[in-house]
């Protein structure tokens, strides 16, 4: 008889309940939060490495030093180049990741500086993104006539 009553006295007690019910939702919370997170890394370092590129290009396109030295692409000073606008951002990528074309076709239109970055993004959740950020940016050839 009194196991019985301890039964019932304890079915009815409701203390620890929402440690419980907690530890059913705790996992899929924390992977939403650093879900978010992760995601919000990745379109941060897209755009930055989209706008490193776009400025690396501009910077080809109007023959400006560093990019250009004596009327000639220093490969060089146009991958440091986009290497410092990058880390602007605080996203550092290697110099044999910025591929810079002085006379290039962009969309089936010939006479375009085109920088090109290759970026791998390491996540924690790896199944957010393949691991690899490609950027490619255009800008028109000014000529010095």
């Amino acid at each position: 008889m009194k196991m019985r009553a301890a039964l019932r006295v304890f079915g009815r007690n409701q203390r620890g309940a929402i440690a419980v019910e907690f530890a059913f939702i705790a996992i899929p919370l924390m992977l939403l939060l650093v879900g978010s997170l992760e995601v919000s890394r990745l379109v941060w370092t897209r755009h930055a490495l989209q706008d490193a590129a776009a400025n690396g290009a501009r910077c080809v396109g109007l023959r400006s030093p560093p990019c250009v030295l004596d009327g000639v692409a220093n490969q060089a000073g146009a991958r440091g180049f986009v290497q410092d606008k990058a880390a602007g951002w605080i996203v550092f990528i290697a110099a044999e990741a910025v591929t810079v074309e002085e006379d290039a076709e962009c969309n089936g239109l010939a006479g375009f500086a085109r920088v090109k970055v290759h970026h791998d993004f390491y996540s924690v959740l790896n199944v957010i993104t393949g691991g690899t950020i490609e950027t490619e940016a255009c800008f028109p050839q000014m000529t010095l006539n």
